[in-house]
C-alpha cells in the first residue's frame, strides 16, 4: 500500500523533537486500543493504517479494511480519535477515512500521496 514519506516529518512541539507524524498515529493508537472496548477497537481500527499527513490542514489520513469500520470510525468512534490525537499533539486536529481499494485506486505516483 503506497504511503506517504510526510509521515515521516517530524512533530514540531513536544520535548522530542524526534517524534514524526507516524510516532504520533502509533501512540494515539495504542491509546485507543487500551481505552475503548476490544469490540469497538476491533470493528472500527483493527487493521486502520496511517497513509498520509496533510500539514495544512493538520489532517491524519487513515485507510480502513472495510466500509464497516470506516462507518464506525465516522459514526462511534470519530470524537474520541480526534480527542486522542489532538491530545497528543496538542492542538485540533482532523481525520479523514478511506478505503483501502479507494487509496489504491487514486494512484501510487509521487505526486499524487507527497
Amino acid at each position: 500500500m503506497p504511503v506517504s514519506e510526510r509521515l515521516q516529518t517530524l512533530w514540531p512541539g513536544f520535548g522530542d523533537t524526534r517524534r514524526t507524524i507516524q510516532d504520533i498515529w502509533n501512540a494515539a493508537y495504542q491509546q485507543l486500543e487500551a481505552q475503548l472496548d476490544s469490540t469497538s477497537f476491533n470493528a472500527g481500527l483493527r487493521g486502520a493504517v496511517l497513509v498520509d499527513f496533510e500539514p495544512e490542514q493538520v489532517t491524519f489520513v487513515v485507510v480502513t479494511r472495510t466500509s464497516f469500520a470506516r462507518d464506525v470510525l465516522l459514526g462511534r468512534l470519530e470524537r474520541t480519535v480526534k480527542r486522542i490525537l489532538r491530545d497528543i499533539c496538542g492542538q485540533q486536529v482532523e481525520v479523514r477515512y478511506w478505503l483501502l481499494e479507494e487509496w489504491v485506486g487514486r494512484g501510487t505516483s509521487d505526486e499524487q500521496i507527497a
